[in-house]
């Protein structure tokens, strides 16, 4: 009964005696056979097992891999993301984008012509009537300061040929004697026109010394084609409110 006893109980002394010495918390520590499946752990995990086996002598359970799963030498290296590709346009849509931009263009062109062909004749338009206007200015500040030589540089070949610069002096200085001399001239404002490129129609308000209210003087001035000047071609035969009939 004893020796069977014994019998009984010698399966249960070689599970006890596959274990380790026991600490205070009833959990055993490895036997030095667990050495044999360092080769199952990871990388870097081996070398920490060993040198805490040789610091204290005993070995820690270690955990036995599963069979299905395939062992890591090297760990794996991160993957790197491929660079996306460019789509390629098919060739009927880079046609018809093509035609698109073409027509843009086109637009844009002839859209920049006119302006600028506007801008171009508003500067010239500017600049010529800036001109004629500087010549009529000059004229009456010459009358003004009874200056009859140089108002009589101011006129253009339509006048000088017919009128000698003696004969328009007498007639300036009949007209001052007359009316009295110019005292005051402006531009009536909206009067100027253009009948054509070369030539200019101004009216200004004159006044004189002895009149009581001021007359409105007409002067039509001619481009010259070959040095671009501008010179007076008419002034009406007149240059008071009326004809100098004073002695």
């Amino acid at each position: 009964m004893q020796g069977r006893t014994g019998q009984d109980n010698q399966p249960e002394r070689r599970r006890l005696a596959g274990r380790g010495p026991s600490n205070s918390t009833g959990q055993h520590r490895a036997i030095d056979g667990a050495k044999a499946s360092y080769r199952d752990l990871p990388p870097g995990s081996t070398e920490r097992l060993r040198a805490l086996a040789e610091s204290t002598g005993q070995h820690r359970a270690i955990p036995r891999r599963p069979l299905e799963r395939r062992r890591i030498e090297n760990a794996p290296q991160t993957p790197r993301v491929a660079r996306p590709r460019r789509e390629q346009t098919p060739p009927r849509k880079l046609r018809h984008r093509l035609l698109i931009a073409s027509g843009i263009f086109v637009i844009g062109a002839i859209v920049a012509y006119i302006a600028g062909l506007a801008l171009f004749n508003f500067l010239n338009s500017i600049s010529v009537s800036s001109g004629a206007a500087t010549t009529a200015t000059d004229f009456l500040n010459a009358l003004n300061q009874q200056n009859y030589a140089q108002a009589y540089k101011d006129m253009g070949p339509a006048i000088t040929l017919h009128v000698a610069p003696d004969h328009f002096t007498q007639q300036a200085q009949s007209y001052d004697h007359c009316f009295g001399p110019v005292t005051d001239y402006t531009e009536i404002p909206n009067s100027a026109t253009a009948p054509n490129t070369n030539s200019r129609v101004f009216h200004y308000s004159v006044t004189r010394k002895n009149t009581s209210k001021p007359f409105q003087l007409q002067l039509t001035l001619q481009q010259d084609p070959t040095t671009g000047t501008w010179k007076i071609s008419d002034y009406g035969n007149t240059l008071g409110p009326g004809a100098p009939t004073c002695k």
